[in-house]
């Protein structure tokens, strides 16, 4: 009974550790990526559709949301090519209630020995304040959370 009392206590902690996955980097997409307003991005599914190019699949989760989280999907491009290499890609959310759609454009590149999403992005709301509010564009940044 000692030894299964003790392998038990040894193995609660091991176990955590087999359950955490690594940090997303530019070859591997997958896990949670953190902007500068604290927005989650979580990309968990990643599907090669030919040599260097795909799409993926996850989660947003803005700050000051009360939890909800939203569904993005998007595609991406690292064939490749002569000069300077990058993974391109692009996503959206649907912010369904809230009468919104945001694409994000991006590169992943590693900046100073980080991944980094650089990103521009368009928000296009179907309700605005006033009619030039409609579209709007700015910047974020993610890197692996």
């Amino acid at each position: 009974m000692k030894k299964f009392a003790i392998l038990t206590f040894a193995l609660s902690f091991a176990f955590p550790l087999f359950g955490q996955s690594p940090k997303p980097n530019c070859k591997n997409l997958q896990g949670d990526w953190v902007n500068e307003l604290e927005s989650v991005i979580t990309i968990n599914k990643v599907t090669e559709t030919g040599p260097g190019y795909g799409t993926f699949e996850g989660l947003y989760k803005p700050p000051g949301s009360a939890g909800k989280v939203f569904a993005l999907s998007g595609l991406y491009n690292d064939v490749a090519g002569s000069g300077h290499q990058a993974k391109a890609l692009t996503f959206s959310v649907q912010w369904r209630d809230w009468g919104t759609l945001t694409t994000w454009a991006c590169t992943c590149q590693e900046v100073n020995g980080v991944p980094t999403l650089k990103s521009v992005l368009h928000i296009i709301r179907a309700n605005a304040d006033v009619a030039w509010s409609h579209v709007t564009t700015n910047t974020e940044t993610f890197v692996p959370k």
